[in-house]
């Protein structure tokens, strides 16, 4: 996958688009995260 110029590309198997800046030639993803707590009762 060429990426030509700055802004959101949709990447496969991705959750969120990947942030392009050609400027200074960097690339960020972050995936959500989802947290749960669970709570077991002993009886």
């Amino acid at each position: 996958m060429k990426l030509l110029s700055s802004g959101k590309y949709v990447i496969n198997e991705g959750l969120v688009p990947i942030e392009i800046n050609c400027e200074t030639n960097t690339g960020v993803y972050i995936e959500p995260n989802v947290w749960l707590k669970h709570y077991f009762d002993e009886n």
